[in-house]
C-alpha cells in the first residue's frame, strides 16, 4: 500500500501536549524515498486544519508536537479533546506501508500516556465488523468511550451490552467531532462482580457493531480521583 491513515484524538491544555511518532516502514526496501506526511486537526470550536510535515521519509522515525505544528492548540478556542488524521503516501515510488507505525504520547500534569491509533490502509475504516471490549469500573477506575468522526455528516449507532439481559444505547456523533461518553454499571446488564481487597470491582463485556465510516472508537480508562487519563486503547483495530 503506498498510502497509511491513523485517525485518532489529541488534549491540549494549559498543562497537557500531545506528540505524535510515526514509523513509516517499508519491508521491501531500505532506502530513505521522500515522503508525504499530512497532519489534519478538528473539532469544536475551530475549522479543519491541514498541514505537510518537512523531511519525513520512508524508513526513517519521525514525530512532532502538534501544538509547534498548530498554533490553533495555543489559542483559547482549543481546551480539552480534539481529533486527528495523519496520512503517510508515497508520491513517487511504490511503497509498502503497510507494516508502519504510529504512537501517540499525551504529556499531563504528572503522567505520560501513550497509545496506538486507529489504523487502516484503504481509504476508509472496516464498517462491517463488530467491535468488542470490557466495561471496568472499580473504587479507583471509570470507564468512558471517545469517539473520533471525521466524516461530513452526522452519524448515529448503537452501543450493546452483552449478556442475558443487555442494554442497548444510543450513540449520536457531530461531523468532524470528537465526543466522550462516560459508561455507568445502569448502562450494561449484569456482569462480573468480585469483592477485591480496596472495594468491589465490575466487569461487563460490551459491542459496538457496524461503525460508519471514517469514525473511530477508543477505551479510556480513568482514575476517579483525579479524573486523568490512565489507560487508552483502540477498538477499531
Amino acid at each position: 500500500m503506498k498510502k497509511v491513515k491513523w485517525l485518532f484524538f489529541g488534549l491540549v491544555g494549559t498543562v497537557t501536549d500531545t506528540l505524535v511518532h510515526f514509523y513509516p516502514q517499508d519491508h521491501l526496501t531500505g532506502a530513505p524515498y521522500d515522503l508525504t506526511a499530512k497532519f489534519t486537526i478538528f473539532g469544536e470550536g475551530f475549522d479543519s486544519i491541514s498541514v505537510i510535515l518537512d523531511g519525513a521519509k520512508i524508513n526513517q522515525p519521525n514525530g512532532i508536537k502538534l501544538r509547534d505544528a498548530f498554533s490553533t492548540l495555543n489559542t483559547n478556542n482549543v481546551g480539552g479533546f480534539f481529533g486527528v488524521e495523519v496520512i503517510l503516501e508515497s508520491t513517487k515510488y511504490n511503497a509498502s506501508l503497510e507494516n508502519s507505525e504510529c504512537v501517540v504520547e499525551l504529556l499531563t500534569s504528572g503522567s505520560i500516556i501513550k497509545y496506538r491509533p486507529a489504523s487502516t490502509f484503504d481509504d476508509s475504516l472496516e464498517s462491517d465488523q463488530e467491535h468488542s471490549s470490557l466495561f471496568f469500573d472499580d473504587r479507583f477506575n471509570s470507564t468512558s468511550l471517545v469517539f473520533v468522526n471525521k466524516s461530513k455528516k452526522k452519524v448515529n449507532f448503537n452501543l450493546a451490552s452483552i449478556g442475558n439481559d443487555s442494554k442497548e444505547m444510543s450513540v449520536n456523533l457531530d461531523s468532524n467531532s470528537v465526543r466522550e461518553y462516560a459508561l455507568e454499571r445502569k448502562d450494561f446488564s449484569p456482569g462480573f462482580q468480585q469483592m477485591t481487597s480496596w472495594g468491589e470491582l465490575y466487569l461487563s463485556p460490551f459491542c459496538l457493531s457496524e461503525m460508519p465510516e471514517d469514525v473511530t472508537c477508543y477505551n479510556l480508562y480513568r482514575d476517579k480521583a483525579s479524573n486523568q487519563p490512565i489507560s487508552i486503547s483502540s477498538l477499531t483495530t
